[in-house]
């Protein structure tokens, strides 16, 4: 991809990620969930609807704030620009879009739940300052919406090693 691209594409994001913020989740908390099934019939109708390169641009954010890292280049961000809880609120917000989880599952599969899950441990078990229990708390509401599609273990190393877990 030229700089440009790339570029307008995280600016893409960063607006998806401020619509998520601004207009909420879809539905209540309260509401029995049906697979398959979205507020908004329409998906042409939904703003918060990503594609997969927006999706894949997300989950590379999550691991860079999270990790407290920044990102090189045409694009890029300082780490400080983004905040862990804000993130994980834009995605917890996302994800309420049944299109959206099947679109996160297809892309990331399990990269999303292995961040989330680093996410909550952060809080419960290395109180790292940069997650909180609000934070926490959006990760593990994006992990119960993802939970209509199954979580699938996977014991690669090479998984681990590519999303940084172990690293801090």
């Amino acid at each position: 991809m030229t700089a440009a691209i790339l570029n307008l594409l995280v600016h893409f994001v960063a607006q998806r990620i401020t619509l998520a913020d601004l207009l909420g989740s879809e539905g209540h908390f309260g509401q029995q969930r049906v697979k398959n099934s979205t507020i908004n019939s329409n998906p042409e109708d939904s703003v918060l609807l990503l594609t997969e390169t927006e999706v894949s641009l997300l989950v590379e954010l999550l691991a860079n704030t999270i990790n407290c890292r920044g990102k090189e280049g045409p694009g890029g961000y300082s780490a400080t620009t983004f905040s862990v809880k804000y993130v994980l609120f834009a995605i917890r917000c996302l994800l309420t879009n049944s299109l959206n989880q099947v679109r996160f599952v297809n892309t990331v599969d399990v990269k999303l739940n292995a961040l989330l899950m680093k996410a909550l441990a952060m809080h419960s078990v290395m109180r790292a300052p940069t997650v909180d229990a609000e934070a926490a708390e959006y990760a593990a509401f994006a992990l119960y919406l993802q939970s209509n599609h199954g979580f699938q273990v996977c014991c690669k190393h090479s998984i681990v090693r590519d999303l940084n877990l172990c690293s801090y």
